[in-house]
């Protein structure tokens, strides 16, 4: 698979971020996924100009100045899901700061992988099984703390903790509620 970085296209498996990046240290990139569905011209992205739009709104919540305009970052999408052959699976694409811990250079970065998932086999529609849940002791992060808004990828560190919690007292899944005890 090949991975699209800042212009060019280099082996998934080449595809690094220096341990001490802002973004993996801090948590300040952030990131969109796409479904990438056949449609009758061939494959398509599902939902792409909402998805690029949101992209967009987190940079600026992170006051993050993409090097790239919403138009080149489409094309870039379109180019990496061609490289890759992709008839029926994602995107995901990250804008992050590569820079040792404090990005003095404000230097960002653009990542897209496109990952085929091939056709899935057409089957009888079941409904899932029944599940278990419980509440959760943590809470999401509260607007005024932090940008909840912006797909950062700091935002996800307490719907991974609520959902470990859940998994660890045995439950399937979880209920995460906000600071003020409302479903979040």
């Amino acid at each position: 698979m090949k991975t699209w970085i800042n212009g060019e296209f280099v082996n998934w498996e080449d595809a690094k971020v220096p341990i001490l990046s802002h973004g993996f240290s801090r948590g300040t990139a952030i990131f969109e996924v796409v479904d990438i569905v056949c449609a009758q011209k061939g494959p398509a992205f599902f939902g792409l100009d909402a998805h690029m739009k949101r992209f967009f709104n987190s940079a600026a919540y992170m006051h993050m100045d993409l090097p790239l305009s919403a138009e080149e970052m489409i094309q870039a999408c379109m180019d990496t899901a061609r490289k890759n052959d992709i008839s029926y699976g994602a995107a995901k694409f990250f804008a992050y700061y590569s820079a040792d811990v404090i990005p003095h250079d404000k230097k960002i970065d653009i990542a897209i992988f496109c990952m085929d998932f091939g056709m899935p086999k057409t089957e009888k529609l079941q409904l899932p099984p029944p599940v278990t849940v419980c509440v959760s002791s943590y809470r999401k992060s509260h607007p005024e703390s932090v940008p909840v808004h912006a797909k950062a990828t700091g935002n996800y560190v307490g719907g991974y903790l609520a959902k470990m919690e859940a998994k660890e007292q045995g439950f399937d899944d979880v209920i995460f509620l906000d600071t003020m005890g409302f479903v979040a």
